[in-house]
Protein backbone atom coordinates (compact mmCIF):
# COMPACT_ATOMS: atom_id res chain seq x y z
CA UNK A 1 0.00 0.00 0.00
CA UNK A 2 2.85 2.37 0.86
CA UNK A 3 4.48 1.66 -2.51
CA UNK A 4 1.21 2.43 -4.35
CA UNK A 5 0.82 5.70 -2.45
CA UNK A 6 4.42 6.75 -3.18
CA UNK A 7 3.96 5.85 -6.87
CA UNK A 8 0.70 7.85 -6.97
CA UNK A 9 2.32 10.83 -5.26
CA UNK A 10 5.31 10.69 -7.61
CA UNK A 11 3.05 10.41 -10.68
CA UNK A 12 0.98 13.40 -9.60
CA UNK A 13 4.11 15.45 -8.99
CA UNK A 14 5.24 14.64 -12.54
CA UNK A 15 1.91 15.70 -14.06
CA UNK A 16 2.52 18.50 -16.51
CA UNK A 17 -0.76 20.22 -17.37
CA UNK A 18 0.39 22.24 -20.34
CA UNK A 19 -2.34 24.89 -20.76
CA UNK A 20 -0.35 26.65 -23.44
CA UNK A 21 3.39 26.48 -23.82
CA UNK A 22 5.29 28.13 -21.04
CA UNK A 23 9.02 28.76 -20.83
CA UNK A 24 8.84 28.64 -17.05
CA UNK A 25 8.29 25.20 -15.55
CA UNK A 26 5.30 25.50 -13.25
CA UNK A 27 3.63 22.86 -11.13
CA UNK A 28 0.09 21.72 -11.63
CA UNK A 29 -2.03 21.92 -8.51
CA UNK A 30 -5.23 19.85 -8.39
CA UNK A 31 -7.65 19.91 -5.48
CA UNK A 32 -10.86 17.92 -5.04
CA UNK A 33 -13.01 16.21 -2.43
CA UNK A 34 -11.98 12.76 -3.72
CA UNK A 35 -9.34 11.13 -5.93
CA UNK A 36 -9.41 7.68 -7.49
CA UNK A 37 -6.12 6.77 -9.17
CA UNK A 38 -5.81 3.73 -11.44
CA UNK A 39 -2.15 3.10 -12.13
CA UNK A 40 -2.81 0.27 -14.61
CA UNK A 41 -5.07 2.50 -16.74
CA UNK A 42 -2.92 5.63 -16.23
CA UNK A 43 -5.90 7.69 -15.17
CA UNK A 44 -6.93 9.79 -12.23
CA UNK A 45 -10.53 10.68 -11.45
CA UNK A 46 -11.15 13.70 -9.26
CA UNK A 47 -14.64 14.30 -7.85
CA UNK A 48 -16.24 17.14 -5.94
CA UNK A 49 -15.30 20.81 -6.24
CA UNK A 50 -12.35 20.09 -8.53
CA UNK A 51 -9.84 22.88 -9.15
CA UNK A 52 -6.83 22.44 -11.45
CA UNK A 53 -4.35 25.33 -11.69
CA UNK A 54 -1.18 25.90 -13.63
CA UNK A 55 0.34 29.30 -14.21
CA UNK A 56 -2.28 31.71 -15.52
CA UNK A 57 -4.88 28.99 -16.20
CA UNK A 58 -7.52 27.57 -13.83
CA UNK A 59 -10.11 24.87 -14.58
CA UNK A 60 -13.06 24.14 -12.26
CA UNK A 61 -15.57 21.26 -12.46
CA UNK A 62 -17.62 18.80 -10.44
CA UNK A 63 -15.63 15.88 -11.89
CA UNK A 64 -12.37 15.69 -13.79
CA UNK A 65 -11.00 12.58 -15.53
CA UNK A 66 -7.30 12.89 -16.28
CA UNK A 67 -5.67 10.51 -18.73
CA UNK A 68 -1.91 10.18 -18.40
CA UNK A 69 0.82 9.04 -20.76
CA UNK A 70 3.15 6.21 -19.74
CA UNK A 71 5.56 8.92 -18.56
CA UNK A 72 2.96 10.41 -16.21
CA UNK A 73 2.27 13.50 -18.31
CA UNK A 74 -1.29 14.62 -18.91
CA UNK A 75 -2.55 13.64 -22.35
CA UNK A 76 -6.21 14.57 -21.95
CA UNK A 77 -8.63 15.97 -19.39
CA UNK A 78 -12.40 15.61 -19.48
CA UNK A 79 -14.13 17.94 -17.03
CA UNK A 80 -17.87 17.64 -16.42
CA UNK A 81 -20.46 19.44 -14.35
CA UNK A 82 -20.43 23.19 -13.73
CA UNK A 83 -17.30 23.60 -15.87
CA UNK A 84 -15.47 26.94 -15.92
CA UNK A 85 -12.02 27.97 -16.97
CA UNK A 86 -10.07 31.18 -16.60
CA UNK A 87 -6.91 32.28 -18.37
CA UNK A 88 -5.41 35.52 -17.15
CA UNK A 89 -5.63 38.34 -17.88
CA UNK A 90 -9.14 38.36 -19.36
CA UNK A 91 -10.27 35.01 -20.83
CA UNK A 92 -12.94 32.80 -19.37
CA UNK A 93 -15.25 30.09 -20.54
CA UNK A 94 -17.96 27.77 -19.32
CA UNK A 95 -19.92 24.77 -20.49
CA UNK A 96 -21.36 21.43 -19.46
CA UNK A 97 -18.20 19.63 -20.58
CA UNK A 98 -14.64 20.77 -21.21
CA UNK A 99 -12.07 18.61 -22.97
CA UNK A 100 -8.41 19.58 -22.85
CA UNK A 101 -6.15 17.79 -25.31
CA UNK A 102 -2.43 18.31 -24.97
CA UNK A 103 -1.61 17.02 -28.47
CA UNK A 104 -3.72 19.70 -30.18
CA UNK A 105 -3.32 22.19 -27.29
CA UNK A 106 -7.05 22.92 -27.30
CA UNK A 107 -9.91 23.26 -24.87
CA UNK A 108 -13.29 22.24 -26.26
CA UNK A 109 -16.34 23.52 -24.41
CA UNK A 110 -19.63 21.72 -25.02
CA UNK A 111 -23.16 22.36 -23.84
CA UNK A 112 -26.40 24.13 -24.63
CA UNK A 113 -24.90 27.45 -23.60
CA UNK A 114 -21.15 27.08 -23.94
CA UNK A 115 -19.57 30.54 -23.66
CA UNK A 116 -16.09 31.95 -24.21
CA UNK A 117 -15.32 35.52 -23.14
CA UNK A 118 -12.44 37.89 -23.67
CA UNK A 119 -13.00 41.03 -21.66
CA UNK A 120 -16.52 42.23 -22.53
CA UNK A 121 -16.60 40.32 -25.84
CA UNK A 122 -18.15 36.87 -25.95
CA UNK A 123 -19.12 34.02 -28.23
CA UNK A 124 -21.77 31.42 -27.52
CA UNK A 125 -22.56 28.10 -29.18
CA UNK A 126 -22.91 24.43 -28.45
CA UNK A 127 -19.30 23.57 -29.31
CA UNK A 128 -16.42 25.99 -28.80
CA UNK A 129 -12.88 24.93 -29.65
CA UNK A 130 -10.26 27.30 -28.25
CA UNK A 131 -6.70 26.83 -29.51
CA UNK A 132 -4.47 27.88 -26.63
CA UNK A 133 -1.31 28.53 -28.63
CA UNK A 134 -2.81 30.45 -31.58
CA UNK A 135 -5.83 31.86 -29.69
CA UNK A 136 -8.06 30.85 -32.60
CA UNK A 137 -11.66 30.08 -31.62
CA UNK A 138 -14.08 27.88 -33.55
CA UNK A 139 -17.77 28.03 -32.59
CA UNK A 140 -20.48 25.65 -33.83
CA UNK A 141 -24.12 24.99 -33.14
CA UNK A 142 -25.81 21.63 -33.60
CA UNK A 143 -29.46 22.61 -33.29
CA UNK A 144 -31.50 24.20 -36.05
CA UNK A 145 -33.07 26.79 -33.77
CA UNK A 146 -29.88 27.69 -31.93
CA UNK A 147 -27.31 29.71 -33.84
CA UNK A 148 -23.84 30.87 -32.95
CA UNK A 149 -23.96 34.21 -31.15
CA UNK A 150 -21.26 36.85 -30.69
CA UNK A 151 -21.28 40.10 -28.77
CA UNK A 152 -18.39 42.36 -29.74
CA UNK A 153 -17.61 45.74 -28.26
CA UNK A 154 -15.60 48.33 -30.20
CA UNK A 155 -12.27 49.36 -28.76
CA UNK A 156 -12.29 52.77 -27.18
CA UNK A 157 -9.96 55.47 -28.45
CA UNK A 158 -6.48 54.89 -27.15
CA UNK A 159 -7.07 51.10 -27.11
CA UNK A 160 -8.75 48.99 -24.53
Amino acid sequence: MKKVFITLLFSLILINLSFGESKKVEPTIIEADELIYNQKKNEAIYRGNVIAKKGDMSLYADKMDIFLTKNGDIAKIIATGNVRFYKKPDREGKGDIAIYEKKSNTITLKGKNAILKQGDNMVEGEIIVYHLDTEITEVKSNRKNKRVKSILFPKEKGGR
